[in-house]
């Protein structure tokens, strides 16, 4: 898949740049949409709604990497889906986040929000997640 931009949505500004750095030059376009108070997780959901129903409305490849606080939390997931929907067109789901699988699937069945169609890289301080991050394009 030919990619138009990827959208980082993160609360973590290293691991944004780390994830910006890795995929610059993947796609036409990098944004980065970082969540402000963890105290306020939604504040992020409605600036992430209009630009990627402005992208899927486009008609535009999008990937969208995420972590669990605004994944879940910020809402990112479900504004996502219903965008997804009322486009009729899918993205790539990438979740890049320090919890394990288990601790990752917990987080999302006690929200109730379904977990499927999303690929998971655990970030790790040893750098491997870069490698599987990096073999998300080749």
């Amino acid at each position: 898949m030919n990619l138009d931009n990827i959208i980082i949505v993160d609360n973590v500004p290293e691991r944004a740049d780390a994830l910006v750095a890795l995929a610059n030059g993947k796609a036409r376009e990098v944004e980065v949409m970082m969540m402000g108070d963890p105290g306020e997780p939604l504040s992020i959901a409605e600036t992430f709604r209009g630009r990627i129903s402005e992208l899927l409305g486009s008609g535009a490849n999008v990937m969208v990497v995420f972590c669990c606080m605004t994944g879940v939390k910020g809402e990112v997931v479900r504004v996502l889906r219903d965008a997804e929907a009322k486009a009729g067109k899918g993205t790539r789901r990438i979740l890049v986040d320090c919890h394990g699988t288990d601790a990752v699937n917990r987080g999302f069945k006690n929200r109730g929000v379904p977990r499927g169609g999303i690929r998971h890289i655990r970030y790790d301080m040893d750098e491997r997640w870069q490698q599987r991050f990096a073999d998300l394009f080749n």
